[in-house]
């Protein structure tokens, strides 16, 4: 998942009041897009647990 279908989701993640997990682990998105995440996830009340990737600004990829 990119950068553009996390932001195409929370729309419809943020209605997901009883969301208990969240895992996004593995999927190269942005520090911009997670710390959004971050902001707008703080509204569900049953959220405990969001396991997040390292942003893809934070590290190098190696040449194929």
């Amino acid at each position: 998942m990119a950068d553009s279908h996390l932001n195409a989701l929370l729309p419809m993640l943020r209605r997901c009041s009883h969301l208990r997990f969240l895992g996004l682990y593995g999927n190269p998105l942005s520090t911009a897009v997670l710390k959004d995440l971050l902001l707008k996830s703080l509204e569900l009340p049953d959220l405990h647990k969001v396991v997040y990737p390292f942003p893809v600004d934070c590290y190098k990829r190696e040449p194929p």
